[in-house]
C-alpha cells in the first residue's frame, strides 16, 4: 500500500512542478512588466513580412526606410570585399536597367554613373589586369547612361556619353548609332555625314550589315535634313532683311511725327507685346501701337493691341466701358467720369549716352485728343516699346 502511494505521488510531482512553474514565470512577467510591442502578431505579422526581403511582394517606396534585413542584403550585393569590380559595374548595370524599364530615368543615370564611378576610380590605380574587358564593360555603362539622358531630351549630355563609349570600345554599334540620334535631335546634320561617311569608309566585313544599311539610312537622311535646312537659312536671312527694312522705315516715321522714344520700339518685357506685335503701319500707313491703360486707384490694367494713332481717348474709353467692367464694383468707372493722365519725363546725355528722368507726377490731359497728339507733347516719352497712360476718376 506504501508502495502504491510513493507512485501515486511521483506521478503527480511533474504536473505540480510545471504548476510551479508557470505561477513563478506569471509573477515574473507581471513584476517586471516585460515590453512585447516587438514580437509579431495577428494583426502585424503580414507587415513584417513584407520587411523580410525573402517575403517581401513589393519593393520600397522612394523614400522608404529599408529594414535592416534589406540593407544587410544591399550592402552584401555593394560590398568590394565580396565582390569583384566586374561583379559590382554589373550590379549597377542592371539596376540601372531596371530602373530605365520602368522609365525611372533619372535613377537609371544614378546607378549607370555610380558603376563608372567604380571603374574610373579602379582603372585610376591600375588594379586590373584586364582593362580591356573593363574599358568594354564601362563603354556599355557610358551608352546605357546616354540612352537614359536621350529619353530625358538631355541630347548633349546623352551625345558626350555615346562619344565617351566608342572611345573605350570601337566596336560598340548601339553607341555610333546613339551618336547620331543626337545629332539630329541637335540638328547637326554636318557633324552627322562626317560621322556617318567616317563610319561606312571604316566599314569591313566584321561589321554586320544590318549597322552598314542604317548607316546609309542616316546619312542619305541627313543630307536632306541639311539641304533644308540650308533652304530655311536663305528663306530667314531674306526674312530678316525685310523685318529690318520695315522696323527702320517705323522708326523714321516716327521720328518723322516728333514722337520722342526712349530704347527700342521693337524690345520689351511685356509678354503681350511680344504675343501680338510692336507697332506698325496699317494698310492706310497709320500707325498702330500697342497701349497699356493703368487704373491705379483699383490695381488694374488694359491691354489695346492696336491703338491708331489717329484715334482719340475717348473713343477707346467709350467702347471699353459701355458695361461696367467685373473689377468696378460700385460702377463709378464711367465714361464721362474718367480723366487720363500721363507720366512726365525728360532726357539728359551723360558722356554721349542719353539717360532718361522720370518724373512721379501725372500730368492730366484731354481725352479727346488723339494718340499722336499726346505723343508730341514735349514731356511724354515712349519708353520699353509701349506707350502707358493713367486712368482715373
Amino acid at each position: 500500500m506504501s508502495d502504491l502511494n510513493k507512485i501515486d505521488n511521483e506521478s503527480e510531482k511533474p504536473q505540480q512542478d510545471q504548476d510551479d512553474d508557470f505561477d513563478f514565470y506569471y509573477d515574473y512577467a507581471k513584476a517586471a512588466q516585460l515590453d512585447r510591442s516587438g514580437c509579431w502578431t495577428e494583426q502585424n505579422w503580414q507587415e513584417e513580412m513584407e520587411k523580410h526581403p525573402l517575403f517581401a511582394t513589393k519593393a520600397p517606396e522612394p523614400g522608404q526606410e529599408h529594414s535592416e534585413l534589406i540593407d544587410a542584403f544591399r550592402q552584401l550585393k555593394y560590398d568590394p570585399q565580396f565582390n569583384s569590380i566586374e561583379e559590382l559595374m554589373d550590379s549597377y548595370r542592371q539596376d540601372g536597367n531596371e530602373n530605365f524599364r520602368h522609365k525611372k530615368y533619372r535613377w537609371a543615370i544614378d546607378s549607370y554613373s555610380e558603376g563608372i564611378r567604380l571603374a574610373r576610380d579602379h582603372l585610376s590605380r591600375k588594379q586590373s589586369l584586364n582593362t580591356d574587358k573593363l574599358n568594354e564593360s564601362l563603354s556599355v555603362l557610358y551608352n546605357n547612361r546616354a540612352s537614359a539622358h536621350f529619353h530625358l531630351g538631355n541630347y548633349r549630355s546623352s551625345l558626350q556619353d555615346a562619344t565617351r563609349a566608342i572611345f573605350l570600345n570601337s566596336q560598340n554599334l548601339k553607341a555610333k548609332i546613339r551618336i547620331i540620334q543626337c545629332c539630329f535631335e541637335l540638328k547637326r546634320f554636318e557633324q552627322c555625314i562626317n560621322f556617318c561617311r567616317e563610319e561606312l569608309n571604316k566599314f569591313n566585313e566584321m561589321n554586320n550589315e544590318k549597322f552598314r544599311q542604317e548607316m546609309q539610312t542616316f546619312l542619305e537622311e541627313a543630307e536632306k535634313k541639311i539641304k533644308i535646312q540650308k533652304r530655311d537659312n536663305r528663306k530667314m536671312t531674306k526674312t530678316e532683311q525685310k523685318r529690318l527694312f520695315e522696323q527702320k522705315q517705323i522708326e523714321q516715321a516716327v521720328q518723322e511725327r516728333g514722337i520722342k522714344f526712349h530704347g527700342s520700339l521693337f524690345e520689351t518685357d511685356h509678354s503681350a507685346v511680344r504675343v501680338s506685335g510692336f507697332v506698325h503701319f496699317d494698310s492706310q500707313q497709320t500707325l498702330l501701337w500697342p497701349v497699356v491703360f493703368i487704373y491705379p486707384d483699383v490695381g488694374q490694367t488694359d491691354f489695346i493691341e492696336k491703338f491708331s494713332e489717329t484715334s482719340t481717348f475717348a473713343e477707346y474709353i467709350n467702347l471699353m466701358f459701355e458695361t461696367k467692367p467685373e473689377w468696378d464694383e460700385k460702377g463709378e468707372y464711367r465714361p464721362e467720369s474718367i480723366r487720363c493722365y500721363y507720366q512726365s519725363c525728360q532726357t539728359y546725355t551723360v558722356d554721349g549716352e542719353k539717360h532718361i528722368a522720370q518724373e512721379m507726377e501725372l500730368i492730366e490731359f484731354d481725352k479727346n485728343l488723339s494718340l499722336l497728339q499726346v505723343f508730341q507733347f514735349d514731356d511724354y516719352i515712349i519708353q520699353n516699346a509701349v506707350p502707358m497712360f493713367f486712368l482715373k476718376i
